[in-house]
């Protein structure tokens, strides 16, 4: 297929590539096929210039930014300069710059973009033997992850073989993520934008045992998963409210009772009023915290109110569940140890219907 016609190009963030990998990459690429090649210098330096201007003379278009700003804005600088050069293009194909996306591989891409126009295309790798041991474990952990919060099912989320309509450029180059955390990002407004997927299955490759990437394993995984680690912390931050509250009307409410040990249909009364009190409370101070990390940043629903109702229905439910384990439970072991168990259990339950059903 001619991809020229229908306006696709192919774009590769670069930072620091080896120069002869990448020039051989693009000479199989172009054959006329393509709109054009658009190459983001991501502030590779002096070191690297010759190797971007034997890019240029090669008919591509080269984009520079003047120091290193990551992957993420690479491919948003990519993004808006192919949306000036053709506006009437359906889409571009994103690359990596180290060679691990074979030419065949990026053309049947381009091709399933060309024919469905309306979704993200992924050229997803099988986990094989091929692949290393740690990014294979890490495509797997970050895969099962991904499906549980986002509810969508993506076979290789690691992926940097992309095909992006033309008509959600916009909404794309938009999303937060300047380094390797954008991609993940993508995947994760799937839903919100509205925006189907499908996959063509490609070729695994890693040259030099994977050596040219400049993947982060540590800094760049946790942009990735930012967002959970950023819910484990409201969610002690709020259990901390919670249980101190829970703790002091332990204290408290038996000093002032007739009656301490009175049950309601045989459960403790303190237990109940205590924890009721502790999970409304503490609620306030979580919502308002989760609503900044999990809210889709294309998000245009029907706002704040729309989300507190949903919010305060999960929470009367979960309220009622944890009241009921809590108390049945301390009729067998200590009743802080049994608030620590069910608030545990009820926090990961809360994680996942939270993104999937309240902030959506």
């Amino acid at each position: 297929m001619d991809f020229k016609q229908n306006g696709i190009a192919v774009l590769i963030p670069a930072y620091k590539p080896e120069g002869q990998r990448l020039v051989n990459l693009v000479k199989a690429v172009i054959a006329d096929r393509y709109a054009s090649v658009i190459i983001v210098d991501d502030g590779g330096g002096e070191e690297f210039a010759d190797v971007f201007g034997v890019l240029e003379k090669m008919g591509c278009i080269v984009v520079r930014h003047p120091e290193n700003m990551g992957k993420g804005r690479a491919l948003k600088t990519g993004l808006t300069e192919y949306q000036k050069r053709f506006p009437e293009g359906i889409g571009v194909v994103t690359a990596d710059a180290d060679g691990q996306h074979l030419p065949e591989d990026i053309a049947r891409t381009a091709q399933a973009l060309a024919e469905n126009p309306d979704k993200l295309v992924l050229g997803c790798r099988t986990l094989g033997r091929e692949m290393p041991l740690a990014s294979r474990f890490g495509n797997k952990l970050t895969r099962g992850f991904f499906r549980l919060v986002s509810g969508v099912s993506v076979s290789d989320t690691q992926t940097g073989l992309r095909g992006i309509p033309a008509a959600f450029l916009d909404k794309i180059a938009a999303l937060k993520g300047e380094r390797y955390e954008f991609e993940m990002h993508m995947l994760l407004e799937l839903k919100p934008m509205g925006l189907g997927h499908i996959e063509v299955p490609i070729q695994t490759i890693y040259l030099d045992g994977n050596q040219s990437s400049h993947f982060n394993r540590i800094k760049d995984s946790f942009l990735i998963y930012k967002m959970f680690f950023s819910y484990i912390f409201i969610g002690l931050a709020s259990f901390v409210v919670d249980y101190g509250l829970f703790s002091a009307m332990n204290l408290f409410l038996p000093a002032v009772m007739n009656n301490p040990k009175r049950l309601v249909f045989g459960l403790p009364l303190v237990v109940i009023i205590s924890n009721l009190t502790a999970r409304g409370l503490s609620s306030v101070f979580n919502f308002s915290l989760n609503r900044k990390v999990m809210l889709p940043e294309n998000h245009k629903g029907q706002g704040v109110l729309h989300q507190a109702a949903k919010y305060y229905l999960l929470v009367v439910v979960a309220m009622l569940a944890d009241t009921l384990l809590v108390s049945s439970l301390s009729l067998v072991i200590s009743k802080y140890i049994a608030k620590i168990i069910v608030s545990f259990l009820i926090f990961m339950c809360n994680f996942f219907i939270q993104k999937r059903v309240v902030y959506v």
